[in-house]
């Protein structure tokens, strides 16, 4: 397991870097106002999408990790169901936001949403096919795929940015590319149709969705609890400042590439070993993951006064202080996503309905006391204090059900320290 996570970290470390080149050149080509303007575009598609979601992704991981079906009968059922909700989802937006974006996101229905919305389907297609590698541990295929869509997003933008006047409809254009591109190649890589009867297809997704509704509501809460900060912060200000305040957050969740990396190990492992095996990785994998995305916290808070001006730009040096205070609940978040993809393998995936759902209650109470008064700082507090709480209501569930101390979870050994160096020699 080691071995994996290791290979998982550095191969999303090489995409993370590209995508944060990437996000430079588009910050430095548009400026908060137009940076704020994309980030909502982009959003508006991602909430689409993680609404449609249904939890179809973790069934899909966990249900081929436990061989419940053929792999050709998920990928098949995969594929026609994103490609066909997709787009009925694609149809509810444009409904929605042809009325509610001048009230929701401040800016009116056009063509730069649209073509945002068009990315739906195959948003829907690349995040089932990439749970359905986790699930069969495709790792390779699953960082290539990621590897794919981050190169493709690099060039496109830097090519649409330095071609086109009209640069928030370049950058647009790009994201949505970018994102059809990789899905198409996805299809090609992965193709694995089988032939599904109607009644076996009708039954398999029934298990797929009674499993998924309950991973459903926690995917959908957390991602709110990362994301809605962002539209109320557009609500209460400017695009300038959403622009800003974007940079500050995408920086701070750097530190969650390590946390990715592990959560995507942990899931599909723990599915399929016994609970002993189980109670052994997870502790340590979670006590080795905080205490690095610590230190990675404390490096990114020293650094950033100097690298927010000089690449971003100047006019973004105001998001170095929204950043210092999102790293300590960053930090402790990450915990969350372990111990979530440990207790979703155990067959307790509900749990991270009331962790999340508890910590959007928090989100949303801070948020709109504190964004009106501080702004991006205020949003930047709110949500380290959910995180936090998160952290601590997780932990908490994980030690009831495992009855594993907290301590386990939290405070590094210096055992683990000698297992880490013992596993680097002999990788």
């Amino acid at each position: 397991m080691f071995l994996d996570v290791l290979y998982r970290f550095f191969t999303q470390f090489g995409v993370s870097a590209l995508n944060f080149v990437t996000a430079i050149i588009v910050a430095r080509y548009l400026g908060p106002a137009g940076k704020g303007t994309f980030v909502i575009i982009t959003l508006s598609a991602g909430i689409m999408v993680t609404f449609g979601n249904l939890g179809l992704g973790q069934a899909l991981l966990y249900s081929r990790a436990k061989k419940n079906y053929t792999n050709e009968e998920l990928w098949t059922f995969s594929f026609l169901f994103a490609l066909g909700w997709g787009c009925v989802l694609a149809g509810v937006a444009v409904g929605v936001l042809w009325y509610g974006a001048p009230v929701i996101l401040k800016i009116k229905m056009n063509s730069l949403l649209v073509m945002g919305i068009c990315a739906i389907p195959a948003l829907l297609w690349i995040e089932f096919n990439r749970t359905y590698l986790m699930g069969g541990h495709q790792f390779h295929m699953y960082n290539l795929v990621s590897g794919i869509r981050a190169v493709s997003w690099f060039c496109l933008a830097w090519f649409f940015l330095a071609t086109f006047e009209n640069r928030l409809r370049a950058a647009v254009a790009a994201w949505v590319i970018a994102v059809l591109l990789t899905g198409l190649i996805q299809l090609i890589l992965t193709w694995n149709p089988g032939r599904v009867r109607c009644r076996k297809g009708i039954a398999m997704g029934k298990d797929l969705f009674r499993y998924g509704l309950k991973t459903y509501v926690t995917t959908l809460l957390q991602f709110f609890n990362y994301r809605l900060d962002t539209f109320i912060l557009n609500y209460f200000s400017t695009s300038a400042v959403v622009g800003i305040y974007s940079v500050a957050v995408a920086l701070a969740e750097t530190i969650w590439q390590l946390c990715n990396a592990v959560a995507s190990i942990v899931f599909p492992k723990v599915s399929a070993v016994s609970h002993e095996e189980a109670n052994r990785l997870t502790p340590i994998t979670s006590r080795l993951t905080l205490a690095i995305s610590f230190l990675m916290a404390v490096f990114l808070a020293a650094v950033s006064p100097w690298v927010i001006p000089h690449l971003y730009g100047k006019a973004f040096s105001p998001a170095v202080i929204p950043l210092w205070l999102l790293l300590p609940g960053v930090v402790t978040f990450g915990l969350v996503k372990i111990l979530y993809g440990d207790l979703a393998g155990r067959g307790f995936p509900g749990i991270g309905g009331w962790v999340t759902g508890t910590a959007l209650v928090l989100t949303l109470l801070f948020d709109f006391t504190m964004i009106p008064l501080w702004r991006a700082s205020g949003a930047a507090v709110a949500s380290s204090i959910s995180y936090t709480a998160a952290a601590g209501l997780c932990t908490f569930y994980f030690t009831k059900i495992t009855g594993i101390p907290s301590k386990e979870v939290w405070l590094l050994k210096v055992s683990d320290v000698r297992m880490l160096i013992r596993k680097g020699r002999l990788s």
